[in-house]
């Protein structure tokens, strides 16, 4: 039977305490060395319970912790709070997302690697490949309840197979706030783990539902709304809690629901408080400008699409829960009502859900996980590329060791397809399985397995045909089949304007009416020529940009693939085209806009004045002489920012000057080999 903790109070009564006496209480539980499930609300302070578990970890045994989060903007989050509390300490902070971080050469340095799922999963195939799997002494999966997402859920399960499989000693910490009982339950039976789980919210809140003009509490009215030109009352419930100095979420069941609701809100709201919009049509630079808006007030509303209570953490005093999509899970729905209320500028936060456009559904509280046709065959390719998988009874052990409920079909069914598309062998002699290079190549990347054949069918292609002048051939190579929105101009109509390289590049491609594909690979070249690409293209800049970091994963993987199977040359175009995508420029200025605070459009001035690389702006000798060349540029932006920029910029070129070396250091100490290609 699975040892199940709880925590029945949150505060402990004792003044001026750092945690409250769930931390407490669940930390003791870590720190004895065990394997912890925990469930606490959002807000409650898992992150507090998750360092403190880890850095005891490291402190007692030393090695890798793994910091595995679901989504880029939690990355982002989760490693500037940890780069804090390293300060003062020899542990490195090694982030492996959104491009950043490569192969680990240093295992006996203490670092804690905070990575996605899919990171997380090849990163650990590679060190039971290197024999270092023993090194990893914690791995933490926050947002554990996507175990059972399809998407990515299976990389998630994949760590924790592998964990299991190789016999590792590393100590997992599974947290969520919405994982259901008998789920828990039985996560915590396959990892021998314990559960704990404590309802405390620092933050009081109160939850209402709203049928008409009245809100309910648990199917008693508690209070009625009027009328007016407010017809769904939003105005009025965020006029009110405006006026309290509060500020609102108000979740929106589409894009166009967004811009339609903020639209309707502007002149109805009292006060001078802006209204601003949080989806995907914003470029990421613009999102992270909204948010820290909302947290600073300059901003106070904001209408934005659920993925918002997911990929970041931006509390408000009230959450309107107005409409969401009618596949919207009960789970996503308590993360979205998990953002009301402020710690320590609320005492209370309140959700409102309106019930007549919130069609969600509710997932079952039970112990099944299924396991999806790709994250088996890529659990077949990676345990048999690394040696956790040789014999036939090695497979059996495989299944065994998985979570999902349909396993054992699954694995079987991956095993016959991975060996009819070449990924893995069969020896009739020793009677072992082994991997491929093509096999190799792929456990060594992120890439999903059913998209190797047609990907090396397209560079197959481009090798009869390149037009070496113009990246568009192989940007088109990596736009995924399924792009962005609607575009609203159509291939041919693009080409008239191309020059004489691009047009012949688009040529061999084979211009077909209406290949969105194309569309994005034409905007995606012009950003990399540093064209204007503004009212171009009929698609928003948030469109463009996830097809830009679509085709930046692409690129990375496949010149692991390609290094993989012996096309050098194939995988150092790939390379070069992926880095300027990763930046944005030219290759004359790709040195330069690797640094942060430098854009492209201050790398291409810098170059014209003979400043190329990091080494010639610390050659310059003083952040004033680097102010003294941005106040030319930027003559409209006051002294006091470009001062700071320059400072910062400075601060930065120091930090990447001290890590290359590192990094070199690390290489000679691993013996100078570089068993996995990077994209620098």
């Amino acid at each position: 039977m699975t040892p199940t903790f709880s925590a029945r109070r949150g505060h402990n009564s004792t003044r001026g305490m750092d945690l409250y006496e769930w931390q407490r209480g669940c930390i003791d539980l870590g720190k004895t060395g065990t394997s912890v499930i925990v469930r606490a609300p959002t807000s409650a302070g898992k992150s507090r319970v998750c360092d403190a578990i880890l850095m005891h970890r490291l402190k007692q045994l030393g090695g890798v912790a793994l910091v595995v989060l679901p989504f880029v903007a939690l990355c982002d989050e989760r490693s500037e709070q940890i780069a804090v509390g390293l300060t003062g300490t020899d542990i490195r902070l090694v982030r492996m997302y959104g491009g950043q971080g490569g192969a680990l050469h240093n295992w006996q340095r203490d670092t804690i690697v905070v990575c996605t799922p899919e990171r997380a999963n090849q990163f650990l195939t590679q060190a039971i490949e290197l024999k270092r799997s023993r090194k990893i002494v914690f791995a933490v999966i926050d947002e554990a309840h996507m175990l059972r997402d399809r998407q990515r859920g299976g990389a998630m399960q994949g760590i924790l197979t592998k964990l299991r499989m190789c016999e590792s000693e590393a100590q997992v910490l599974c947290m969520s706030a919405t994982m259901k009982d008998r789920f828990m339950t039985t996560l915590a039976t396959w990892l021998g783990a314990v559960t704990y789980s404590t309802a405390f919210r620092p933050v009081r809140l109160r939850v209402y539902v709203k049928r008409g003009n009245v809100l309910y509490v648990d199917e008693t009215p508690s209070r009625e709304l009027s009328g007016g030109r407010d017809i769904d009352h939003i105005a009025q419930l965020t006029n009110e809690t405006i006026e309290m100095g509060g500020s609102v979420l108000v979740f929106c069941q589409s894009k166009i629901s967004c811009e339609t609701t903020a639209r309707a809100l502007r002149p109805l709201i009292t006060t001078a408080s802006k209204i601003g919009v949080h989806n995907s049509d914003l470029s990421s630079s613009d999102r992270v400008d909204m948010e820290e808006a909302f947290r600073a007030g300059s901003v106070r509303v904001i209408c934005c699409t659920s993925t918002l209570a997911m990929g970041v953490n931006l509390p408000a005093r009230r959450v309107i829960i107005r409409g969401v999509h009618r596949n919207t899970s009960d789970g996503m729905i308590q993360q979205m009502i998990g953002r009301a209320g402020r710690a320590g500028l609320d005492a209370e936060g309140d959700a409102i859900i309106f019930d007549e456009h919130c069609q969600y559904t509710t997932t079952p509280d039970d112990d099944r996980v299924h396991m999806h046709e790709s994250a088996a065959t890529r659990l077949v390719v990676e345990t048999v590329a690394s040696g956790l998988v040789k014999t036939s009874n090695d497979v059996h052990r495989l299944i065994d060791c998985a979570f999902a409920s349909d396993a054992r079909s699954r694995i079987h069914d991956a095993v016959k397809w991975c060996r009819e598309n070449g990924l893995i062998a069969w020896n009739e002699t020793s009677e072992t399985w082994s991997a491929t290079k093509l096999g190799s190549g792929l456990s060594s990347s992120t890439l999903s397995p059913e998209l190797v054949s047609p990907l090396l069918h397209r560079i197959q292609r481009l090798q009869r045909g390149a037009v070496l002048s113009s990246a568009l051939q192989v940007i088109y190579l990596l736009v995924p089949e399924r792009v962005g929105g609607d575009v609203c101009v159509t291939p041919r109509e693009l080409v008239c304007d191309m020059c004489e390289e691009d047009a012949e590049a688009a040529r061999r491609i084979g211009v077909r009416p209406f290949d969105a594909r194309f569309v994005y690979a034409v905007a995606l070249n012009d950003i990399i020529e540093e064209r204007s690409t503004e009212h171009k293209f009929g698609v928003s800049v948030g469109d463009i940009e996830q097809a830009r970091d679509a085709c930046i994963r692409t690129g990375m993987d496949l010149c692991v693939v390609c290094e993989s199977i012996g096309y050098g040359t194939v995988a150092s175009v790939i390379g070069r085209i992926t880095n300027r995508l990763i930046s944005g420029s030219k290759e004359s200025t790709l040195e330069l806009t690797r640094i942060p605070h430098i854009g492209a459009l201050r790398a291409r001035y810098l170059a014209r004045h003979g400043i190329r690389t990091p080494e010639d702006i610390l050659n310059l000798g003083s952040v004033d002489a680097l102010f003294a060349i941005l106040k030319k540029m930027s003559r409209n932006v006051t002294d006091g920012i470009l001062i700071k920029s320059a400072s910062n910029i400075f601060t930065a070129v120091g930090k990447m000057l001290e890590e290359k070396a590192q990094d070199i250091s690390d290489l000679i100490v691993a013996g100078g080999k570089r068993k996995y290609p990077e994209i620098t």
